[in-house]
């Protein structure tokens, strides 16, 4: 019997032990599948990544916290703007108070002026003067004829407007008397428009209202943020001011005013209305409505 030991190695005498990684949780299981699937997707939103891999850990399976739904805006309506109008009622007082303290305005004169015949063909030219363009548009439909000044259109026009009415046979005089105050750069009023009687038919209603009186119409815009400020308010209401010292101080007549407008009783010449406010024909009521509106109240020293 060979009692010899044999030196060559059993099979299995060195080999490595076979590696069995510790079973992972159902936890860590859907963490790993969330990342690979978050990390491999582009993200909709920034930290949607943190959103979406969120685990809710606990006893229960782990879950993943879904992202909330969007919000329905559908209903929320947008702020509507404050119109200028509400504005000056809102602040009346304060400012008043501040017209009230500011000094008064002053319009430099401007020459050469053109007189009422040489408007004519300035209007027909397009031609400029002192930064106003003169046009005189087509005559319209109602018998009315104009010729137009604009500076540009800087601002908001809310609707409010003056008159002037003069003598129906001073309408050259008021011109001239009224020129150098229409074309100064210091104007509060970048728009207006003058009764051309060489257009228009005098017989009609339309044509008879701008030629006995409303010679002159006045555009009042707001500054360019689309609200008035005191001072410009101010400039205003000393511009008209001016207007009705000037006309008195060269002896023009006054001529009629239209219905539809209003004054307070130191105003001879300039009416007022608010054409977005009212209409043409002139009703108690609407002169009521008129004569409450806060612009007004403010440049005419209306007590209502």
């Amino acid at each position: 019997m060979d009692n010899r030991i044999s030196s060559s190695p059993r099979p299995d005498q060195y080999a490595r032990p076979e590696h069995n990684p510790p079973s992972r949780s159902a936890e860590q299981t859907t963490f790993s599948a969330v990342r690979r699937q978050a990390t491999t997707t582009a993200q909709p939103f920034p930290g949607a990544l943190a959103v979406a891999a969120e685990v809710v850990r606990g006893s229960e399976p782990a879950t993943v916290r879904k992202r909330p739904g969007r919000l329905d805006l559908t209903s929320v309506k947008p702020a509507q703007p404050v119109e200028p109008f509400q504005r000056l009622n809102e602040h009346f007082e304060q400012i008043k108070s501040l017209m009230k303290a500011a000094p008064r305005s002053e319009f430099s004169e401007v020459y050469p002026l053109p007189d009422y015949g040489q408007m004519h063909s300035v209007a027909l030219l397009g031609e400029q003067h002192h930064g106003f363009r003169v046009t005189k548009p087509p005559e319209k439909m109602d018998g009315a004829g104009f010729i137009h000044a604009n500076a540009g259109r800087n601002g908001r026009f809310d609707g409010d407007k003056f008159h002037v009415s003069v003598a129906n046979d001073q309408l050259e005089s008021g011109f001239a008397a009224l020129a150098s105050l229409l074309f100064s750069p210091d104007s509060p009023v970048r728009e207006w428009k003058m009764t051309d009687l060489n257009a228009g038919r005098p017989d009609t209603p339309e044509g008879r209202r701008v030629t006995q009186g409303a010679q002159f119409t006045l555009y009042v815009r707001t500054g360019a943020d689309g609200h008035y400020s005191a001072g410009q308010l101010k400039r205003i209401k000393d511009f008209v001011s001016e207007m009705e010292r000037t006309l008195a101080a060269q002896g023009i007549g006054m001529g009629e005013r239209p219905a539809s407008d209003v004054a307070p009783e130191h105003w001879n010449y300039v009416s007022y209305r608010n054409e977005q406010r009212s209409g043409r024909d002139g009703t108690e009521e609407q002169a009521l409505a008129l004569q409450r509106e806060p612009f007004f109240r403010l440049v005419s020293d209306c007590p209502q």
